[in-house]
């Protein structure tokens, strides 16, 4: 998640009890953050996609949005593997697919990432990833390198 100046920040590592204790209290911002911390950090990838699972339904979008990008970190970290088997992609693959089409760009932007992530890492086809187009314009970016 860019910081407010969109300057690269160090995420503190964070536990899975620490999500759910900032989505109770209603810290949706913190908890969005605490889920980048919490995949990247963690150990345990079953209870790490178990979260990302439920956290990929909430209601607000950057805890959505997050949630369906952790699921890319975690394949780029683990594949599909946890300490109790293979994660199911017909639990995953659909909620990255029904991300696709969401109406937050910051969940589709994120679930683009997350199919090409588990496409590589996990060797899932995600419905709709080679169709669908980043939220972010590329012409942009390539612009605003020539001028730097």
């Amino acid at each position: 998640m860019p910081s407010e100046n969109n300057q690269y920040r160090e995420l503190p590592s964070a536990e899975a009890a620490d999500v759910t204790q900032m989505l109770s209290t209603g810290d949706y911002r913190g908890a969005a953050v605490a889920l980048v911390g919490y995949a990247l950090s963690t150990d345990r990838p079953g209870q790490a996609w178990e979260l990302m699972l439920q956290c990929s339904e909430h209601a607000d979008d950057q805890v959505r949005g997050n949630a369906i990008l952790c699921m890319g970190h975690l394949a780029r970290r683990f594949g599909n593997a946890t300490t109790e088997g293979p994660i199911d992609p017909e639990r995953v693959v659909p909620i990255i697919e029904r991300g696709l089409q969401d109406s937050s760009d910051w969940v589709s932007g994120h679930a683009w990432d997350t199919a090409s992530d588990v496409l590589v890492y996990c060797g899932w086809q995600v419905n709709g990833y080679a169709d669908a187009e980043p939220t972010y314009d590329l012409a942009e970016d390539e612009d605003d390198d020539e001028d730097a």
